[in-house]
């Protein structure tokens, strides 16, 4: 049985107040329609009785116990009426009433419910009301309480402590919540009340929400109040919190406020106070970062009626932006502003200032386009020594748009033909009063809006245009813009800007075609032959052609869109100049630049991009050397770069895994860039480039014809090898043309088409490479084999024989593994003279010899012996011996067996236990397959899990981040987390932590 846990309430109680009074309550569960029964104690999966209360079930995810229908009427000893304790069977409470009392006449001592241990349980629609606490979850994972109704008690409302796993959604609680030392706790959809009483001298200042040394929490849509208190939401020591969409309103405190909090996101809520009265200024705060806090963003928050609306004191890397600050006192300040960002760059801008006085007449960058009006402001917003260089002039996103009202297809020749008869509902046509198309729906089989010839400045907002022909066409147009509008084009493409200047096309939804097979359809937008063009904000939900196709244009700026899908490319950039691309998020496809030159090129692709959650890199002039190992990719694009290597690398979803344009000595070793759109590798105009180890397949219809799905394209090239990689791709593998001094060897190929293409090319060398499948297309190469006895390829279509051998085939009988005729290339032109009877096999299963030493703080560990290899599992004996550093002492000895290890991405991580005092070390070993060669390293840090469950998990990795950057001395410091014993839990922990996640800890 669980003793009573006042440990666990008084640490959350020292920052949690009592908050109940100013709460509307959901109804009580009816009473007299419950069945009236004494406390409920369960202690391990045994106590699921009917005498506990359970009316059925069985205990599985399928067929939980149910405990249902009662109002407990008493409590426990321990002061609990509904207690579950070590258990790991599925359970659901719900339909239970309790106004639990106190046991023997104590004063606010009653909790209604407590879950310690437990796993897999849920409680719904539910009341459940104690004198000290509605309820309390502790060391538990996998729990869910939903739409239940918890007043709270003198304590607080509900208690979570060194949690994994929970879940808290449409609750309506009466009282304050508090969440400490727990991961991945999500609460959604719950209305939670604050309140200025507090009888316990434990709960302080207090708060509505407290969130303290834990790590991804998900706080979202819910309704935040509290008055009188330290704050509303109020987040401390921790590590990726997630604070959305929530409504969040104070009363004489701050509403959200983070202190000491790392790589969180305070994104779209509403936060309000109640005006500044009776000189409490101070204590009227938006949104508050204090106490060293960073790589934390707050943006699109509306913050209004504050003293302070923003505010950041102490904390650095901070970003700031398309927040609403509206007729705040103080609308923000910054006692770091050189170390914080208050925008978003150019053209994604800044924040929506209330008291901005400044005007937009201009655009760009530098605001010195003109006129080019952008939604920016041509100066920036100052304040507290810090300054928002792009203010936006109105609030940021979609705000109130018009009901649609049906319009016929508008067309606008000159600018004369802006006209009412043409959609124009307002404006003069200057920079400063536009004209306004502004809340049409055109909807016909060729709706469309079509503007030439016309310099006025003009707006189309809120309008949706959609069907089978036309969409929003712009043909030498000057100082147009589109923005919040839809366009959805059956047959063509949505919006085209050709021979334009000075347009902006920003926070559109943009779609063509239906997504069938062989429909019609066009690209989601092209900019064709123009200059000075945003394209920022918008979504491609899918286009028959390319996503957003780009040619011919100069001074381009594509940033903040939302890539989800495209038959052809998802951004495809042609012959353009200056083009910026940044901030994109591609769910489907990536980038495609055709025509990249050797010479310098003028695109600007920052790392932001993001490609199915990876960074995409691209690369133009890398220096003396580049080496990218084992880091997230999502796409790469190397240009003019010499002396790299790229090692381990996962590249899945994009349209080419990896373009390598004028490059020099590069190695491609033990890289899987399968399931790309078009290639897995593409490389031109390089020399010297090594493949080794490597996957490029493709498989999966190809609706549209779009072009060939290869595996590789190897073009203009010379002095390649090619040499152990997989091609099992749907149209074809591997293609060479125009290229010279090509080694293919060792690779395996499964085509649905051609294997290989070798055109224009010669020094084409093609050797014990299986070919399997039954349609093998081989284009014209050169040689075919490695001569005898080495052989040639294994073609799966060989019928032929092996009854002799020899250089001629004519030692018999005497089979010598080669076929005794030659396999004919179709073409009837080229042969392989020796083809092999058996799939080609590089080497036997490698043997991995350990012999390595480290030491680590007067500790020295050696560990030796031998693991073998053999389908992607490592398995052996090594041998593992600590000693005294200084007097050679054996402190600790024993030979390990080592099984089932899993091998991935050609490398594989393992954990030795060093059970030495005052801490247990962990030998934290590394195999690794490079060039062909198998080795082993190791190193020597405090036992790296930490919570001794077999492997390093979550939990071990929450203990390092929610201990982060505490030191010996402070309070909080744990030596377990400090797995380096630097003396300080930093980034070399986190680090460590990461990089041996999910490894077996052998003990």
């Amino acid at each position: 049985m669980f003793v009573r846990r006042r440990i666990v309430s008084a640490s959350l109680l020292a920052v949690l107040i009592v908050v109940s009074s100013l709460f509307l309550y959901a109804p009580h569960v009816g009473a007299s329609t419950l069945v009236q029964r004494g406390y409920i104690v369960i202690n391990g999966n045994t106590g699921f009785t009917a005498a506990n209360g359970v009316i059925g079930g069985t205990g599985t995810s399928a067929d939980p116990y149910i405990m249902s229908g009662w109002n407990v009427v008493s409590s426990s000893p321990n002061q609990v009426c509904i207690e579950i304790d070590n258990t790991t069977a599925f359970f659901t409470v719900e339909n239970v009433s309790s106004d639990c009392p106190n046991y023997g006449g104590a004063a606010f001592a009653s909790i209604a419910f407590e879950l310690h241990g437990v796993s897999n349980g849920m409680i719904k629609s539910s009341y459940l009301g104690g004198n000290w606490e509605s309820g309390e979850i502790v060391s538990s994972t996998n729990v869910t309480l939903s739409n239940n109704t918890l007043p709270g008690g003198a304590g607080s409302a509900l208690a979570i402590s060194g949690d994994v796993g929970v879940t808290l959604a449409n609750n309506q609680i009466g009282g304050n919540v508090g969440v400490v030392h727990s991961q991945r706790v999500k609460l959604s959809g719950n209305r939670i009340s604050g309140d200025p009483m507090c009888n316990s001298p434990d709960c302080g200042s207090g708060t509505t929400l407290y969130i303290d040394h834990s790590s991804t929490v998900t706080v979202s849509n819910n309704i935040l109040n509290g008055a009188y208190i330290e704050g509303v939401l109020v987040g401390s020591y921790s590590l990726g919190l997630q604070i959305i969409n929530n409504s969040v309103h104070c009363n004489l405190c701050y509403s959200i406020l983070l202190t000491a909090t790392n790589n969180s996101l305070v994104q779209e809520n509403r936060v309000s106070g109640g005006g500044v009265a009776n000189g409490y200024s101070n204590w009227y705060q938006g949104i508050v970062l204090v106490g060293g806090s960073r790589n934390d963003q707050i943006i699109g928050n509306n913050v209004t009626l504050e003293a302070v609306g923003i505010r950041l004191s102490g904390v650095t890397v901070i970003s700031v932006y398309h927040n609403s600050l509206l007729n705040n006192t103080i609308q923000a300040s910054d006692d770091q502003p050189s170390l914080n960002s208050w925008d978003n760059g150019y053209p994604s801008g800044g924040n929506y200032w209330s008291d901005y006085k400044g005007v937009d007449r201009c655009g760009g960058p530098q605001q010195n386009i003109c006129p080019f009006p952008d939604g920016i402001g041509d100066t920036p917003y100052g304040f507290s020594n810090s300054h928002d260089r792009y203010p936006l002039m109105s609030p940021f996103g979609f705000v109130n748009p018009p009901p649609l009202k049906v319009h016929a297809s508008i067309t606008i020749t000159g600018n004369g033909g802006f006209t009412a008869a043409n959609g124009v509902t307002g404006g003069s046509g200057t920079d400063s009063d536009p004209y306004m198309i502004l809340g049409w729906n055109i909807v016909s089989d060729f709706g469309s809006i079509r503007i030439s010839n016309a310099t006025a400045f003009f707006v189309i907002r809120y309008v949706s245009v959609g069907n089978g022909f036309g969409g929003i066409i712009f043909n030498n147009v000057t100082n147009g813009r589109v923005v919040n509008s839809s366009v959805n084009m059956y047959c063509d493409g949505a919006i085209s800007v050709s021979s334009s200047r000075n347009v902006v096309l920003a926070y559109n939804q943009a779609e063509s075609g239906s997504g069938s097979p062989n429909e019609c359809g066009g690209d989601g937008m092209d900019i064709i032959s123009s200059t000075n063009v945003v394209v920022a904000d918008n979504s491609f939900p899918w286009s028959q052609g390319d996503a957003l196709h780009i040619a011919g244009s100069n001074n381009v700026t594509v940033t903040g869109n939302s890539f989800s899908g495209s038959a052809f490319y998802a951004l495809h950039l042609l012959g353009s100049s200056n083009t910026v691309v940044s901030d994109n998020s591609f769910s489907r496809g990536g980038l495609e630049i055709a025509g990249l030159s050797t010479a310098p090129n003028s695109y600007t692709i920052t790392s932001d991009n993001l490609v199915i959650g990876k960074p995409l890199y691209y690369y133009d002039g890398c220096g003396p050397s580049l080496t990218l190992d084992g880091v997230s990719v999502g796409e790469l694009i190397l240009v003019n770069c010499s002396n790299v290597r790229l090692s381990n690398l996962v590249i899945h979803g994009t349209e080419v895994g990896i373009t390598l344009v004028g490059v020099h000595n590069v190695l491609v070793e033990n890289v899987n860039a399968s399931q790309n759109h078009y290639q897995g590798l593409d490389v031109s105009s390089s020399s010297y480039v090594t493949v080794e180890n490597s996957d490029f397949s493709s498989t999966g219809p190809n609706y549209f014809d779009r072009g060939a799905e290869y595996g590789m394209i190897l073009s203009g090239s010379n002095n390649t090898i090619v040499d152990g990689s997989r091609f099992y791709n749907e149209d074809g593998s591997l293609e060479v043309v125009s290229s010279t001094n090509a080694t293919i060897t060792g690779n395996s190929f499964n085509p649905n088409f051609i294997t290989i293409y070798a055109t224009g090319s010669t020094g084409v060398h093609i050797f014990h490479n299986n070919f399997f499948g039954t349609e093998n297309t081989i284009q014209p190469g050169q040689v075919w084999d490695n001569g005898y006895p080495s052989g040639g390829n294994y073609w799966s279509a060989y019928t032929g024989v092996d009854n002799c051998s020899g250089p001629q085939q004519n030692i018999c009988p005497s089979p010598d593994g080669i076929g005794d005729t030659p396999y004919s290339i179709p073409g009837g032109v080229y042969h392989d003279h020796y083809p092999l009877m058996k799939p080609f096999v590089a080497s036997s299963d490698p043997s991995i010899s350990i012999n390595q030493t480290s030491s680590f703080q007067g500790v020295t560990v050696t560990v030796t012996g031998s693991l073998q290899v053999s389908s992607g599992i490592v398995s052996g004996t090594v041998s593992l011996t600590a000693t005294n550093s200084t007097s050679g002492a054996v402190l600790f000895s024993k030979a390990y067996i080592v099984t089932n290890l899993q091998i991935s991405n050609n490398r594989t991580r393992f954990l030795l236990n060093v059970a030495v005092s005052p801490y247990s070390l962990s030998a934290d070993v590394t195999l690794s397959l490079k060039n062909g060669v198998w080795s082993a390293s190791m190193m020597v840090t405090r036992q790296l899990d930490m919570a001794g469950r077999g492997t390093v998990d979550i939990v071990d990795f929450g203990v390092v981040v929610a201990t982060f950057d505490r030191s010996i001395g402070s309070p909080l410091y744990d030596p377990a987390a400090n797995v380096t014993g630097s003396g300080t839990v930093n980034i070399n922990d986190v680090g460590i932590m990461s990089a041996f996640f999910g490894a077996p800890n052998y003990t």
